[in-house]
């Protein structure tokens, strides 16, 4: 079984691990946007764990410890105001409010339009994405969550899920929803909620995670 103190040291040394990239002047020049390595706490055995892909910079500090509280329970912006409506409407608010870990697969933020110049495997970004996914790995190892929501593809393709029961429900055919797992933590796939997530598919994603919950 996972122990706080181990999930606190693994996100201890997580920070230490920035802290000594952005010693590097190379590594230091692309974050531009701030950093984030945790959403909220570090925990024990939560509930749920949510996984996205990247910050989008609101908030361009250096984050050198995890927040006290998940920052989606009670943020403004259009991803945690609409992850909250999906969750209360699965009855999971209070999985939200007092049981749920969340990380970006990269720590440095970035808004939206230069997302996908951080799929590089080279330069600094690249260093960046490897140390990111390393230590993302590392930390939902050591807390080991119940079950994973994962929003969008490229979080979906950090970590090998081995995705199946993949539905396309969206006008422009991206995925909507597939079923995986990683390390034996089942997880859901679920399109983004910022960038036009049909709410019945939403709604089924969320549906599904609280069912993966009952059930562990």
């Amino acid at each position: 079984m996972p122990s706080l103190d181990d999930a606190r040291d693994t996100a201890q040394a997580a920070y230490s691990a920035c802290a000594d990239a952005l010693a590097d002047p190379d590594m230091a020049a692309v974050v531009a946007h701030g950093l984030t390595v945790c959403y909220g706490p570090v925990l024990a055995r939560p509930a749920l764990a949510v996984l996205s892909f990247q910050g989008g910079g609101a908030d361009p500090a250096i984050q050198r410890e995890p927040p006290a509280r998940l920052l989606y329970a009670h943020d403004p912006y259009k991803f945690g105001t609409a992850l909250r409506r999906y969750a209360d409407g699965a009855g999971l608010a209070e999985v939200i409010q007092t049981s749920t870990i969340a990380h970006p697969v990269i720590f440095p933020q970035a808004p939206t339009a230069e997302a996908g110049r951080w799929l590089t495997s080279r330069g600094p970004r690249g260093a960046w994405r490897q140390l990111s996914q390393t230590w993302v790995a590392r930390l939902i190892e050591a807390q080991r969550p119940r079950a994973m929501i994962v929003f969008g593809d490229k979080a979906g393709a950090a970590l090998p899920f081995g995705w199946r029961d993949e539905e396309f429900r969206h006008s422009q055919n991206h995925r909507t929803f597939a079923r995986g797992e990683w390390r034996g933590i089942p997880a859901i796939y679920c399109h983004h909620l910022s960038i036009g997530c049909p709410a019945a598919e939403a709604e089924k994603c969320f549906h599904a995670v609280r069912h993966l919950i009952e059930e562990s």
